[in-house]
């Protein structure tokens, strides 16, 4: 049987082994910062997939979009989304643009 310990160094204690009240300060963005560009690449949850498929209201409420939008109050620049025209859908199960998206009716079968 083979038994091994490691010990971490906590970076919140000094050389006497007591806590440092004193907080890390973290970085503030300055000038120094550039937001201008900023790419987002991923999944369904970045090209705004819900509801069953994706649309531009969907897309307009993706993650990368809402992040593009905080970043341009900091110096961020333009970010584009190639949008579907309104009224229209990619369904998941289909290849193409369609009128489709699931609503809920309120209604039971």
């Amino acid at each position: 049987i083979l038994v091994y310990s490691c010990e971490s160094e906590d970076p919140k204690k000094d050389d006497t082994g007591e806590v440092d009240p004193t907080p890390t300060p973290t970085p503030t963005p300055d000038e120094s910062v550039d937001f201008s560009k900023y790419i987002a690449i991923g999944n369904s949850l970045t090209a705004g997939y819900r509801d069953g498929a994706v649309f531009k209201e969907g897309q307009e409420y993706a993650y990368p979009k809402l992040l593009a939008d905080k970043l341009k109050t900091v110096g961020g620049g333009e970010f584009n989304i190639p949008y579907f025209p309104d009224g229209k859908s990619l369904f998941i199960s289909d290849a193409g643009l369609l009128d489709a998206r699931f609503y809920l009716s309120g209604t039971s079968a």
